[in-house]
């Protein structure tokens, strides 16, 4: 995983690619068959719009297999597709305390974050994310946007557009 995550800082596209695929699969895989099955079945539950099921499977995984950190993310990105952006937060926090290096986590947290209004909260998990990855250019837009956001609330361009 380390040499994966090194090969993210590449300036080959063919070599972060590859890495970036690597490591979702390591991560799909690293718990074991019993959960990638349920991995699996989850995402199919979802597919299939049996929201509720899936969300059971998820939940059964993650008391399961506690350290399977994809378990974790797989359940805040069900969250993060309800709109059940605190939840999705925690189980964020659950997979990046696991896997420090989970790109996918920080990033998924930031747009949780993002969504509650928590643009500072946002811009450090986007950042996070970009240390690890730092060729992902939606990234690099989410990290624009915040920044953006940021400067027109900041209380110095408040003031300064109060007085005009």
């Amino acid at each position: 995983q380390e040499q994966l995550v090194r090969a993210l800082q590449s300036r080959s596209p063919e070599v972060r690619e590859i890495a970036v695929n690597s490591l979702w699969d390591l991560w799909f895989h690293e718990a074991g068959t019993k959960a990638y099955q349920l991995t699996q079945a989850a995402q199919k539950a979802a597919e299939r719009g049996a929201i509720p099921k899936a969300l059971a499977i998820l939940t059964e995984l993650t008391q399961t297999f506690p350290d399977f950190a994809e378990g974790w993310n797989r359940r805040g990105t069900l969250y993060w597709q309800l709109g059940e952006f605190e939840k999705a937060i925690a189980d964020a926090r659950r997979v990046v305390a696991l896997k420090p290096d989970h790109f996918g986590a920080w990033q998924g947290m930031g747009l949780c974050q993002l969504r509650l209004g928590d643009v500072a909260g946002a811009r450090a998990s986007f950042r996070a994310a970009l240390k690890i990855n730092p060729h992902d250019r939606g990234l690099r837009e989410f990290l624009w946007r915040c920044d953006e956001l940021l400067r027109q609330t900041s209380p110095d361009r408040r003031n300064r557009d109060d007085l005009i």
